[in-house]
């Protein structure tokens, strides 16, 4: 940007601005001239100034190259900014303005002197005419030019001979001669292998990727709801159905939405934030099973409505009922049994029975021997009672067996075992503790240990164990997700080298 000044009776301080093109399709010989004009030390107001420019061959004397006359001025606060065409008079040789300013219309011409050279600021807006002869890349770097093509497209060959000749990249109007501009990256089998293209009619972008035989096979554009557009396709773009294999729609319906859609050949897969529950997601039939998820909950549970006579001997403990539940992986099988027990009391004689659920066939731990018991000094009769228990396993992966035992331990009666019921629930995951250590007192007056209530200090230490193990669990969980995440970042890397 130049300023010189302007002496008579008037200051002329001239702004000389870089070239700007006239039309959106080609840069022109049109360029902005700006300045600021007094008069008599006053910034001049008047819409009919009249400004010539001249550009010569030299400094003093030379050839008049080209000039323009602009009337009617409009100058505000001195300030003023008008555009100047010269004609092609910038084709790289130097050249100077000469410049005049009448204030008013038939007034006297005051010309600036000396003259302006025109430095490299103008040049930045000339653009090179190359219709039907060759330019070169350094002609246009060393002399400060770009490069226009009145004519078809501008294509830029790499040398002769090479291992990728002739590869082009060729860049020209939109397709169709719609407004926009469009690059092309071509194959050496002559190809269009990559094209990018500005549409002017939408004020969009496309971009293609080809393949070798010039089919599009990866496109990214504006969709017509505003956001972005992606799409991913089958081989060639051929194939049953749609021939879009992966889609990325990022403003589904217009909104805030985005929908994912992988197509296979007889499988599609959906992934809707426009939906809601269930339908979020969309995968083919038992496309997930528990295997994979290692997290699914399950039930197994078996019924049995006819009745199971205990033995009286207490050295037996007789199976009522069993359930054998799958695992998919390591974890806890919650076990609830119930059943009617009827006992043909005798009196005189204490009826007692214990039940529980054990992993073994004939087996009662000291945490499942829940007594049933009748008062010797009731009558003679048949008495029912409902009795449930209830047991957590730890189990490890594969097929696991709960059973349902009873131990009678009174004689000279029956004591029958109706209706029961195993129900068994599989959990992958524990939130807490299992722990059956309770310290023991042996109370003189009761038959067996006795078990106190759990203390504060007791119920604390429980509560900061759960915690811990909780904490432990988690930890454990995210160190799997990132071994995970890992391994998938170590399969990328390798398909992408």
């Amino acid at each position: 940007m130049r300023r010189a000044k302007f002496v008579r009776n008037a200051a002329l301080a001239l702004v000389l601005a870089s070239g700007a093109a006239a039309t959106a399709q080609s840069i022109d010989s049109t360029f902005t001239y700006q300045g600021y004009l007094e008069d008599n030390g006053e910034p001049v107001n008047s819409p009919a100034v009249q400004l010539i420019v001249q550009a010569y061959s030299a400094a003093v004397g030379g050839v008049l190259l080209g000039a323009d006359t602009i009337s009617s001025v409009d100058v505000v606060d001195g300030v003023f900014s008008v555009p100047v065409d010269l004609g092609s008079v910038f084709e790289g040789d130097r050249v100077w303005l000469r410049v005049g300013v009448a204030l008013a219309p038939g007034g006297s011409t005051q010309f600036l002197s000396p003259r302006q050279e025109v430095t490299a600021a103008p040049y930045a807006g000339y653009a090179k005419v190359a219709e039907t002869a060759n330019v070169s890349l350094d002609d246009a770097y060393e002399n400060g030019r770009t490069i226009d093509a009145n004519v078809g497209e501008v294509a830029i060959e790499n040398s002769a001979g090479s291992i990728f000749s002739p590869a082009t990249l060729r860049v020209g109007t939109a397709s169709g001669g719609a407004p926009g501009g469009r690059v092309l990256v071509t194959s050496p089998n002559g190809v269009t292998a990559v094209e990018i293209e500005a549409l002017g009619s939408s004020n969009s972008g496309n971009v293609q990727i080809h393949n070798a035989t010039g089919t599009p096979v990866i496109t990214a554009q504006r969709d017509v709801n505003g956001g972005g557009y992606f799409n991913v396709y089958r081989r060639d773009g051929s194939g049953l159905g749609s021939a879009i294999g992966f889609e990325v729609n990022g403003s589904i319906g217009g909104g805030e939405d985005t929908q994912v859609t992988v197509r296979g050949e007889e499988h599609t897969i959906f992934f809707a934030t426009q939906l809601s529950g269930d339908a979020t997601v969309q995968l083919p039939n038992d496309a997930i099973n528990a295997t994979e998820m290692l997290n699914e909950p399950g039930v197994a549970s078996e019924a049995f409505s006819g009745s199971v006579t205990l033995s009286q001997n207490t050295a037996t403990i007789d199976n009522i009922i069993s359930r054998t539940i799958n695992c998919p992986t390591d974890g806890y099988v919650l076990a609830i049994a119930t059943a009617e027990v009827s006992i043909d009391h005798k009196q005189g004689v204490s009826s007692t029975a214990n039940f529980g659920l054990s992993t073994l066939a004939a087996s009662l731990s000291s945490t499942q021997d829940i007594e049933l018991r009748l008062d010797n000094a009731l009558p003679d009769g048949l008495y029912d009672a409902p009795v449930t228990v209830h047991g957590l396993f730890p189990v490890s992966a594969g097929a696991r067996t709960i059973y349902f035992n009873g131990d009678q331990n009174s004689l000279g009666h029956d004591i029958d075992v109706l209706d029961s019921t195993l129900t068994c629930v599989f959990f992958p995951t524990a939130y807490g503790t299992a722990d059956s250590s309770r310290p023991v007192n042996l109370e003189p007056d009761l038959e067996g240990p006795y078990f106190p209530p759990m203390t504060d200090a007791q119920i604390a230490d429980e509560q900061v164990a759960a915690m811990l193990q909780n904490e432990r669990r988690v930890a454990s969980e995210l160190e799997a997700m990132r071994r995970r995440i890992g391994d998938l970042e170590s399969q990328l890397s390798g398909e992408n080298r």
